[in-house]
């Protein structure tokens, strides 16, 4: 008999993902139970089921049924013996009464031979070794021995050793474990009867690669018998037809426990895959299910939290959830540290979280204090990095099993916060949204911000598509709300700003003033002044990089009522954390946004970023070695040249390098020394003064440089950044376009040289357009700055004109307080003259030709005294 000789039960070579029975092997179904194409003869004795316990498929109509009852199984087995092996003079019987392994049992000794066989007895000594064998038999139950004992009926089959072989490392070991039993040519098995459907239907798929049940619980049974035999096969094939049958929550959460060993695990892991999409597509919005959720067991919770696609507010309420859900299941504060530290801390992403939310994580007594120590900072350290970096660390865990650094889609979008307390409370808040996430706001969306807080109280953002009410088209709107919390009453200054090109810097856009209340917005409806259609053009000025970045910036002018301020924005720590710690949080918070701000003109991320951009080079060109590559630069590094070549370091000692300006001596060893090395060159071009800069002096060529790296492994994650040891010897820098004659070249003339360390040395220049190294770093040449001549006189002159200016001063002071004293008096005088006037009218009468005022009355009698003169 011809048979297949591929090796089918190594997971790792047989199927491919979509299983095709047939591709592999023919088909064999004639041959079974065919005495004239076997050569052994397989004797299966069906014994009784454990007491109380049926079928794993009898009596099941739903998969709920069958996991109750299989879980049932399995706990009564485990208090049971689990092997049986009958041990007879001249004939062993195998008992695959063999525990199931769902709960990480797994057969022990499987490298030993399981099994031996003897030729076929008279049938009055077969019956009375069998009762001897069962009397000597030893269990913690030997009653439930006894049971298992009885033979209920035997199924003789005719096999083929070499078929099943191919198929089963279980059968390949018990007919080839190379002692006298493997040559007898009969073979007994004892089962369950609730094994003996899916027995059947596995012998049948090993000879035609098909199955003809096809109920879930019928093709649970045969998994469960395939896992037992070993037949990898056959465990995708059911796991095949198992996933394209409806899939229900009971269906994913059994799928996801399904027993297996080491060796099958990756026979079931598209079943498993599948349960896991499954769950985490039906409960993606947590909030709507939450009572649901909460009732899911430990592998039904991990599929939940591993999606990207988790709809859900924030991280923050990420982690509330867990917590909710670790104590509802876990009571004792032990068990939670011991879940959370092994299986469930790893699927919060803590680098989304803000700041307020992992202060709250190094009190909580449910993680252990280094395990929430280590999270918060390493969280903090994420917010820290540079957007090209944190994308960089983001793409790194693409397909990684735990993804910390991979964004959610949450429904309120993260925010970068900058809080300031003095001289009054101030925050600064980013907001970058995609132009997909603003494309999809047309015609009446709205997208808002996670809540950030401000003198003890909770802001957001809202970007609106709205109708403008007066030129009737639709556009971009921005607006700040407050959210409900009590009657405190808040007088904010507030101003929103966006970058734009081509200076790529933030324009302010609008700004005002609004006394908030619990659950009140103010913003501006069309914050750019142009319509929709204007705004998401390709074309557009307000989208870099595909990224719209907003900012706003709050101030609170005053309260209605006095609030303690160290109160409300201090949280109180019960960590018992190093205080330096926290200060190092709290530092990285504010660093977060303020790094992005100076992402421009700091030289070290964008010698990563151009680092990354060359390394990706060599990996798309193949490089040959000593080929200089040109990088491909994004637009909004145009201007700037990038190139990098890779060496062997025996032909750096051999001839040197010489590419881009640049002179390597030969005789030059890198430190610490590898096999091969990538050089970098760079050339800053105009964006020279806004990276480096010489004080005193101006530079009047671009900034040039280079950097090695190991080139040993190009893929790595990490690169290493070497040095140079050129043994005295310089390297030698020519500038081949200068933008100076050699008239401008003088003395005062000078090679900047910025080391990696950030140092920068000035030396003399002996040559015109050459400078020398030792080492890499970044090079210019520079000129002093032009001083202004200060004038010289006579500075007597300065001393006369101040006396006789001081004097003329003292002058015109003086008459000034004259006139106005004269001026006050006059003024005085008119006024009693007027009061006169006012309170006293008197007639007139003509006097001559005169016209003259006469008292008609006197307004003071004479009084005559008494008396008289003596």
């Amino acid at each position: 008999m011809i048979v297949s000789n591929v090796d089918l039960f190594d997971p790792r070579t047989t199927m491919d993902s979509d299983f095709s029975p047939g591709g592999l092997d023919s088909d064999f179904g004639f041959a079974f139970n065919d005495s004239n194409f076997s050569d052994r003869v397989l004797r299966i004795e069906i014994v009784s089921d454990l007491p109380e316990t049926k079928s794993d498929g009898e009596g099941c109509s739903t998969i709920a049924d069958w996991a109750r009852n299989r879980k049932r199984r399995r706990e009564d087995i485990r208090k049971d013996t689990a092997v049986d092996v009958v041990e007879q003079r001249e004939e062993q019987i195998l008992n695959c009464n063999m525990p199931d392994t769902e709960d990480g049992v797994t057969y022990e000794n499987q490298d030993e031979e399981p099994v031996a066989m003897i030729e076929e007895l008279p049938a009055d000594l077969e019956s009375t070794l069998n009762q001897q064998g069962d009397e000597g038999t030893h269990s913690n139950d030997s009653s439930w021995n006894m049971d298992c004992s009885t033979v209920l009926r035997v199924k003789t089959i005719h096999i083929s050793s070499p078929i099943l072989a191919a198929k089963s490392p279980f059968f390949y070991k018990l007919f080839s474990n190379g002692m006298r039993e493997s040559e007898q040519r009969h073979v007994t098995l004892r089962i369950h009867a609730s094994e003996e459907a899916a027995l059947m239907e596995l012998l049948n798929f090993m000879y035609s690669n098909t199955i003809s049940t096809t109920t879930p619980t019928a093709l649970l049974d045969v998994l469960m018998a395939a896992d037992k035999f070993e037949v990898a096969s056959c465990m995708r094939y059911c796991s095949k037809l198992l996933r394209n049958l409806p899939m229900t929550c009971e269906s994913a959460l059994l799928y996801l426990d399904l027993p297996s060993s080491v060796l099958m695990g990756e026979a079931v892991q598209p079943l498993t895959d599948a349960a896991k999409q499954f769950l985490a597509a039906r409960y993606k919005d947590i909030t709507k299910f939450q009572e649901e959720v909460l009732n899911l067991p430990l592998a039904g919770i991990e599929a939940v939290l591993s999606s990207d696609d988790l709809q859900i507010a924030s991280e923050d309420a990420v982690y509330d959830f867990v917590l909710k859900w670790v104590r509802t299941h876990y009571p004792k504060q032990d068990d939670r540290r011991d879940i959370l530290a092994s299986r469930l801390g790893r699927l919060i992403r803590f680098p989304y979280m803000t700041c307020r939310k992992l202060k709250k994580v190094l009190s909580c007594n449910d993680f252990k204090p280094e395990l929430a120590s280590k999270v918060v900072l390493e969280s903090l350290f994420f917010k820290a990095e540079t957007p090209y970096r944190q994308r960089a660390l983001a793409a790194e865990e693409a397909n990684a099993t735990y993804r910390r650094f991979v964004e959610r889609a949450y429904k309120y979008r993260p925010v970068k916060v900058v809080e300031f307390e003095l001289p009054r409370q101030q925050c600064v808040v980013y907001l970058d949204l995609k132009r997909e996430e603003c494309a999809n706001l047309f015609p009446a969306g709205r997208v808002y911000s996670q809540a950030f807080h401000l003198g003890g109280q909770g802001f957001f953002l809202s970007a609106h598509c709205n109708m403008d009410q007066q030129s009737s088209f639709h556009c971009f709107g921005l607006f700040l709300g407050m959210q409900e919390k009590g009657s405190v009453t808040f007088a904010v200054d507030y101003e929103f700003a966006a970058r734009s090109k081509p200076t790529e810097e933030y324009v302010s856009k609008y700004k005002g003033n609004y006394t908030f209340t619990g659950g009140k917005a103010v913003g501006y409806r069309n914050l750019f002044g142009i319509p929709w259609t204007a705004f998401t053009a390709e074309d557009s000025v307000y989208f870099i990089n595909g990224i719209l970045h907003l900012r706003a910036e709050l101030t609170i002018r005053q309260t209605s009522s006095p609030i303690n301020l160290l109160h409300t924005t201090t949280p109180v720590f019960k960590s018992k954390m190093n205080w330096n710690v926290i200060w190092l949080s709290l530092s990285l918070c504010f660093l977060s946004v303020l790094g992005s701000l100076e992402e421009k003109y700091n030289t070290d991320s964008l010698d990563a970023a151009l680092q990354d951009i060359a390394l990706q080079t060599l990996v798309r060109h193949r490089p040959h070695t000593g080929a200089l590559y040109k990088a491909m630069l994004p637009a909004n590094l145009s201007g700037m040249n990038v190139s990098i070549v890779r060496l062997r370091s025996r032909r750096l000692w051999n001839i040197g390098a010489n590419f881009s300006n640049f002179h390597i001596p030969s005789r030059t060893l890198t430190v610490p020394h590898v096999r091969r090395l990538a050089i970098v060159y760079q050339d800053f071009g105009n964006w020279s003064s806004n990276y480096y800069s010489v004080p005193g002096y101006s530079m009047i060529t671009p900034v040039t440089g280079f950097m090695v790296f190991d080139a040993s492994n190009v893929r790595a994650r990490r690169i290493t950044k070497l040095s140079l040891n050129t043994t005295g010897e310089p390297i030698v820098i020519r500038f081949s376009d200068p933008t100076f004659s050699d008239g401008m070249i003088s003395r005062a003339t000078r090679c900047a040289t910025f080391s990696s360390d950030g140092a920068l040395n000035l030396s003399q220049m002996s040559q015109p357009n050459v400078c020398y190294s030792q080492d890499q770093g970044h090079f210019t040449i520079v000129v002093p700055l032009k001083k202004k001549k200060k004038k010289t006189g006579q500075w007597y002159l300065w001393v006369i004109g101040f006396v006789l200016g001081f004097g003329v001063l003292v002058l015109v002071g003086y008459l000034g307080v004259v006139v106005s004293l004269k001026l006050l008096k006059t003024k005085k005088i008119q006024v009693m003259e007027k009061q006169a006037d006012q309170d006293l009218v008197l007639d007139t009468i003509w006097v001559g030709r005169s016209k003259m005022p006469y008292a008609t009355v006197t307004r003071t009698q004479p009084v005559i005294e008494e008396g008289g003169f003596a």
